[in-house]
């Protein structure tokens, strides 16, 4: 599928997806479209939504999607959606440090993370904070179930797929877009499927990047 195909696929209604593709990922993907008129013309969000119908639709990404369905983790499909998104986006300002300093700060968050997660799971300012989130409501206005504490556990484990993906050798341009997404969702795997799944990773990177020809040799020369 040519990212003109992608494009035109965007544009059509939950009926036109395959029926392999997550329900909860295509409403993520309708979600992130509605919310594209926030972002700024050069803000690489912008893209995300057309990424992730990509995910949606090439055929090959039906594997991916079957053994995210075998993993014993919590919400294992919507959260790879959120680490390919954030992946495409490429690296981000922190970058700028030393390799040091950065898994360093990445350490940092994901304690921090951790701990206020411990302190606030099971506790009424744990419900009371998530209805303060207009991301996390329903159609009709009520505050969904999930809980602060889950939104912190998430950025936990992000920040351990960020350090897993940001070690290695640096990368510059295009290059150093796709090396992060690959990094990223090899430690994504990791943590979700107990190994680095390269075969899944080529897949997902060939339908983000609408380039059929990339393959696990690559992966492993990029996240070996």
């Amino acid at each position: 599928m040519t990212k003109r195909q992608a494009a035109r696929m965007t544009k059509t209604n939950n009926a036109s997806l395959p029926k392999w593709a997550p329900a909860d990922v295509i409403s993520h993907m309708n979600n992130y479209r509605s919310k594209l008129k926030h972002y700024a013309a050069n803000d690489p969000r912008r893209d995300c939504p057309d990424m992730l119908c990509r995910l949606l639709t090439y055929p090959d990404m039906q594997s991916v999607w079957d053994a995210l369905r075998l993993s014993k983790k919590m919400w294992p499909a919507l959260v790879f959606a959120g680490a390919a998104g954030f992946a495409f986006c490429g690296p981000r300002g922190e970058a700028r440090l030393t390799p040091g300093q950065h898994q360093a700060y990445l350490g940092k968050v994901q304690k921090l993370s951790a701990d206020l997660c411990k302190m606030l799971r099971g506790t009424e300012l744990d419900r009371m904070l998530i209805e303060r989130l207009d991301l996390y409501r329903d159609d009709v206005g009520h505050a969904c179930w999930m809980r602060f504490s889950e939104i912190l556990d998430s950025v936990a484990s992000g920040a351990r797929f960020y350090a897993a993906a940001s070690a290695g050798k640096r990368t510059h341009g295009e290059d150093a877009r796709r090396a992060y997404f690959v990094r990223h969702l090899t430690g994504f795997f990791r943590e979700y499927l107990g190994g680095p799944r390269r075969e899944l990773v080529a897949i997902a990177t060939a339908a983000a990047f609408d380039d059929p020809s990339f393959t696990a040799r690559q992966v492993i020369r990029l996240a070996p």
